[in-house]
């Protein structure tokens, strides 16, 4: 389950990368950027889903366990901040 979790984080990270882009630059703000951080946020959030359901019965103190859900959090709040960012953006030129 630890490479979901993976995952989840660098694809959050990627997806709020490619919005705080498309934040500072707006000619960025094509369909092609727009359309990727959002299926890269969608994924972060997927996989972080998956993989919080396969820990939801490790109820240790482990550090691996520990660890494997603190990079979930991190990737869905990751993945919420590109998800504001785009769609922020997407409504605000759409107007």
């Amino acid at each position: 389950m630890n490479i979901l979790s993976l995952l989840s984080v660098w694809t959050g990270l990627v997806a709020a990368v490619m919005a705080a882009i498309m934040l500072v630059r707006r000619s960025l703000l094509g369909e092609i950027w727009f359309t990727i951080a959002i299926y890269a946020a969608i994924f972060a959030l997927t996989f972080a889903g998956m993989a919080l359901w396969g820990l939801r019965k490790e109820y240790s103190r482990d550090e691996s366990v520990v660890g494997q859900r603190s990079q979930c959090y991190v990737g869905i709040g990751l993945a919420g901040i590109a998800l504001a960012i785009a769609y922020g953006l997407f409504f605000r030129t759409v107007q």
